[in-house]
């Protein structure tokens, strides 16, 4: 770093910065990977299901490794107390004693423990038998303590008392080399080799599987060269150390090897073994076993038919959306699943199915309502233009519909002879049926002034027509106005409102009690004569502006709509229509609720 450009606060910047870029590439890349929950869920599903069989298999091994190691280890510890108790009762060859009398010892044939010498302080840790040396383990001692002293026995640590060692524990034992040490401390035990002895051995490892020294119980099992086969573990064992000022402590330590056939007899047959020994909690061991792994893979079945149901119909749900998101709504799903995963694309087909229904019911009803504008138009075309002139009289006129296509009819028309006729009427409803229904009445009147009927056989033809082309739910008032001479007017009508004429400012109602057209089948409707002056007036409208209510639900009346018409009996016909129709908005402050139509005529040559 000596060396480096970089001071140590760009190095710090630059770990830094490679830092947070690892993380965001990190994040990035997890983001591109599992944005599909398909990913996500295999992942999951592989992590859960698929990974915990073999770190479970492998963790079994190893626990089963070790217990068979700790069960080697117990075997060899078991052997060393009873080899300790028969080398103390003198049941071994070789043995070796030392009497030790209060605080020396009074006789000894042990080269370490010389008669006369002071006793050294290990003697009293053999309590129970133990390893003893200075360097390494040289014998292995028991001691028996009385009032008058104790007795120390021994042996040599060599190849026969591994030899016995092995035959009472019944586990392969080989001992370290004798140029081989075992080291504690630093957290575990250490072994060092001697690289001469090595050599010697032509470069091959000294701890070979055909140095073991078996027990004369081995079978060929314990022979195996095989991990599979045979477990491999080390006993270790701290002696008690003659010189106390030795630099480190030394551990004993052996190999020891056990197949795993003869251990789980051992461990299963309580010490008898024998051909017909008993293996059931081996059994029961693997029955349960076997159910357990039954269940696992039935629920690893369960998981894995579950996810790929979820990401098969999320990904057709995916790909659903994005048509409809294009305005394609006869995608559907179309699942078999039968939990909720599939009534969610169940519902998703129904709501696709809904939206497309939608969008047909619309798409027929903009076309309805282009076909109704049409209608409107066409209907609007068949009243008289506001500005249209008519022969001998002056006129204005007012119509607003409450729908788009309201019931309310008025015309100005021409008799066969030249006459003018007035006609307002009114259909009941609204909308469509009644827009045919004025067309229809509009074109029957016109066809039968032309063919010179009038009065009272014109009404009961019109009658007849309308009764044969409706119901008795509709009906039409109609109030129609000849001009048959200069000074008289015919009036004959069928249940509409009266018209007013107004003549020299006094107001008079047109009276002619009558049923509408429609109604029945064949009725008489009244025709009668009035005198119409230059300067007359004829003021014709529909109930939309007499019944007009308030908030109150007071009409606004024919008592209101006589004094407006005195009151401006002499007014221009525009000021008039005005001055109505303002009262008409004053009174009724809410929207219309029927048809409005105004028609004011006026005798010419005043």
């Amino acid at each position: 770093l000596s060396d480096s450009p970089l001071t140590p606060l760009g190095i710090l910047l630059l770990c830094v910065a490679g830092t947070v870029l690892l993380v965001r590439l990190a994040r990035l890349l997890a983001r591109k990977l599992f944005y599909r929950l398909s990913w996500r869920l295999a992942f999951s599903y592989f992590l859960i299901g698929i990974l915990p069989i073999p770190m479970v298999a492998l963790l079994l091994a190893i626990a089963a490794d070790m217990t068979i190691g700790q069960f080697e280890a117990f075997r060899v510890d078991t052997a060393l107390r009873e080899l300790g108790t028969r080398i103390v009762a003198g049941q071994v060859t070789g043995v070796r004693r030392a009497r030790i009398a209060g605080e020396t010892v009074a006789a000894s044939d042990i080269s370490t423990l010389p008669a006369g010498s002071a006793a050294p302080d290990w003697i009293r840790s053999l309590e129970s038998p133990r390893f003893v040396g200075d360097d390494g383990a040289r014998f292995f001692a028991a001691g028996t303590f009385g009032d008058s002293g104790a007795t120390i026995s021994a042996i040599p640590v060599d190849d026969l008392f591994y030899a016995r060692l092995a035959e009472l524990s019944g586990v392969a034992i080989m001992p370290l080399s004798r140029n081989a040490r075992a080291r504690s401390g630093g957290g575990g035990i250490h072994i060092e080799v001697d690289e001469s002895d090595r050599a010697r051995r032509g470069g091959v490892h000294p701890y070979r599987a055909d140095e073991f020294i078996y027990p004369p119980q081995a079978i060929p099992q314990d022979h195996s060269r095989s991990p599979l086969n045979v477990v491999w573990w080390v006993y270790t064992s701290r002696p008690i150390l003659g010189d106390r000022s030795s630099a480190e402590p030394r551990t004993v330590a052996v190999f020891t090897r056990l197949s795993w056939s003869r251990a789980f007899d051992e461990l299963f047959s309580q010490g008898a073994i024998e051909k017909n020994k008993t293996r059931w909690p081996i059994i029961a061991l693997m029955v349960i076993g076997g159910m357990l792994l039954a269940v696992y893979l039935v629920a690893l079945l369960t998981a894995y038919l579950l996810i790929r149901t979820i990401t098969k119909t999320v990904n057709r749900l995916s790909r659903a959306t994005e048509h409809i998101a294009a305005g394609d709504f006869s995608v559907r799903i179309a699942t078999r699943a039968h939990d909720q995963v599939g009534d969610l694309a169940r519902s998703f087909d129904l709501m696709a199915g809904s939206l497309e229904a939608t969008l047909q019911d619309r798409a027929a009803r903009e076309l309805l309502d282009r076909e109704i504008d049409q209608a409107r138009l066409i209907a609007q075309k068949l009243l008289p233009a506001p500005d249209a002139p008519v022969p001998g009289l002056t006129a204005v006129t007012y119509f607003e519909p409450v729908a788009r296509m309201g019931g309310d009819y008025y015309d100005f028309l021409s008799t066969r002879d030249a006459k003018t006729a007035v006609a307002i009427g009114d259909v009941s409803g609204h909308g469509l049926p009644t827009a045919l229904l004025v067309a229809t009445a509009k074109a029957a009147l016109s066809t039968l002034l032309e063919s010179g009927e009038s009065g009272a056989a014109l009404f009961a033809k019109m009658n007849a027509l309308l009764f044969r082309s409706t119901d008795t739910r509709n009906y039409m008032t109609l109030a129609l106005a000849v001009l048959v001479s200069p000074d008289t007017v015919s009036l004959t009508n069928a249940g509409h409102p009266p018209p007013y004429r107004i003549s020299g400012g006094r107001v008079e109602p047109l009276e002619l009690p009558a049923f509408p057209l429609g109604l029945f089948e064949s009725r008489e409707f009244p025709t009668q004569v009035f005198p119409f002056a230059p300067g007359d007036r004829l003021v014709f409208y529909t109930d939309g502006i007499i019944e007009c209510r308030d908030a109150a639900d007071d009409a606004f009346g024919f008592e209101r709509f006589e004094r407006i018409l005195a009151e401006h009996a002499r007014s221009p016909l525009p000021v008039l229509r005005e001055a109505i129709l303002e009262a008409v908005r004053v009174h009724c402050s809410s929207a219309a609720d029927d048809d409005r139509t105004l028609v004011l005529c006026e005798r010419a040559g005043a």
